[in-house]
């Protein structure tokens, strides 16, 4: 197979594992209502005076109702993340492959986002005047990645760069020092991903 088929190949893939995502964010999101509505079942069949199996069930809804749809978006968006990154540095290895270049990109000492950017603008000669912004709204998001990571998303422990991400971008908020997601806030994760990569093949031509 030719440069031309690999990299054609290369964006199909990503393009069918980043729609993948979107279904798995929408099966989770389902898995949580149905669970949440055979709770309910269970508790509206129990006795009225059977206090502590009602207190068990009511604490079940609470916990799915609210911790668990932000434990498992945060994990999704961890999953998307590693994903994407992992799959930056491949098309990276490709520019190294088509420039025949001496150095790889693991040799720069950055942060994923400047390490990739730095790379395909100096190696790959990309012009970055289309590119520039949709890097920059990926910083944010990777920021939020870091806050997720290192600092479990507690408020009293985000840096400026992740409190500002946290306030630019739509559906992510702090509520009780946690910061909180929703569904739309992934989707519009993987809206960014599909332009940037877009873009990507677009400066690429």
């Amino acid at each position: 197979m030719n440069e031309v088929g690999i990299m054609n190949l290369y964006k199909m893939v990503i393009d069918i594992e980043l729609r993948n995502f979107k279904k798995y964010v929408t099966l989770l999101d389902e898995v949580g209502v149905n669970e949440i509505n055979e709770l309910t079942k269970r508790y509206n069949n129990v006795s009225e005076d059977d206090d502590i199996w009602r207190t068990i069930i009511s604490e079940e809804i609470f916990q799915l109702e609210t911790q668990f749809p932000n434990i498992i978006r945060k994990s999704l968006f961890l999953s998307i993340h590693a994903y994407v990154e992992s799959e930056l540095l491949k098309y990276c290895s490709f520019i190294q492959t088509e420039y025949e270049a001496v150095f790889s990109v693991s040799d720069l000492k950055y942060g994923i986002v400047k390490r990739v950017k730095l790379y395909l603008e100096k190696v790959g000669r990309f012009d970055f005047h289309n590119l520039n912004n949709i890097f920059n709204e990926y910083s944010k998001y990777y920021s939020i990645r870091n806050a997720f990571s290192h600092t479990n998303a507690a408020d009293d422990e985000l840096d400026k760069k992740q409190i500002n991400a946290i306030k630019e971008l739509d559906n992510i908020e702090i509520i009780n020092n946690n910061v909180v997601i929703n569904n739309k806030f992934i989707f519009n994760y993987l809206d960014m991903l599909n332009k940037l990569f877009e873009l990507l093949y677009e400066t690429d031509k």
